[in-house]
């Protein structure tokens, strides 16, 4: 039988709760030592255009704690909004970055972003010149589902 323990919750975890009800839920996972990488994550660097929204922030968390390399960049944070979250990427070990391109530093990296990402903006741009493949908000946790050895779905 699988045994699975929650995770570590910091303090600045605590004071987003209210506002991320669904990334207690998400942080469901054996620790990172013990946590198995599916081939879709593994020896991968994902770069999240947007890591701050509702949609991607937890997406990225289950990303890093599947072992793959993750940076991003947001908006809000430039604008130095919403530091909590941002100080909770950081303590997951995620990478974050200026939304001006500097994050998105080779070919190998995937740029996740969601419908609302402009192609105008920066890390897009320098992404489609490297040549990074590009998926989807969307597309992520279908392909998380897909690449999961268990599957669970729950809709509503």
């Amino acid at each position: 039988a699988r045994e699975e323990t929650r995770a570590t919750t910091p303090s600045s975890m605590r004071q987003l709760g209210a506002t991320m009800p669904i990334l207690n839920a998400l942080l469901l996972v054996r620790p990172l030592e013990q946590a198995s990488s599916p081939p879709m994550t593994a020896d991968k660097s994902y770069f999240f255009c947007g890591i701050g929204g509702s949609g991607m922030l937890p997406l990225a968390c289950i990303v890093r704690a599947q072992g793959a390399n993750v940076a991003g960049s947001d908006r809000a944070l430039d604008q130095g909004r919403t530091a909590p979250k941002f100080e909770f990427l950081r303590a997951q070990g995620i990478g974050l970055f200026p939304q001006d391109g500097s994050g998105v530093t080779s070919s190998d990296q995937i740029l996740v972003a969601s419908a609302a990402v402009e192609e105008t903006v920066p890390d897009v741009q320098v992404a489609t010149r490297l040549g990074c493949a590009r998926m989807s908000r969307a597309g992520l946790p279908a392909e998380l589902f897909n690449a999961a050895p268990e599957r669970i779905a729950v809709g509503g």
